[in-house]
Order: structure tokens, then C-alpha cells, then sequence
């Protein structure tokens, strides 16, 4: 899962910079965007640790 970011996180990036929001909104959607694969893979690691 944390691959697919390194995938995704850029490409969203790169379609942000393409739009007219201001810098400062591209860049929260990026953060909230991070924050949220850091969730999913701290989540996934409880997972995998609660059901091994």
C-alpha cells in the first residue's frame, strides 16, 4: 500500500499544479492526501499484527 503512494501522491501533484488554486490549497490537499496513506498503512499494520 505505501508503494502505491509513491505512485500517486506526485501524479496528484502534478494535476494540482495544473489547476488555479493557490499554492497554499494545493499544498493542504497534498498534506491531507500523505495523512491519509499514513493512516491506511498504520492501519494495515495493526491489521497484519492483530490477525497473524
Amino acid at each position: 500500500m505505501s508503494l502505491h503512494a509513491v505512485l500517486v501522491l506526485p501524479a496528484l501533484a502534478w494535476l494540482l499544479s495544473r489547476t488555479s488554486w493557490s499554492e497554499t490549497v494545493r499544498l493542504r490537499v497534498v498534506e491531507v492526501a500523505v495523512g491519509c496513506y499514513v493512516v491506511a498503512v498504520a492501519g494495515a499494520g495493526v491489521w497484519a499484527v492483530l490477525t497473524c
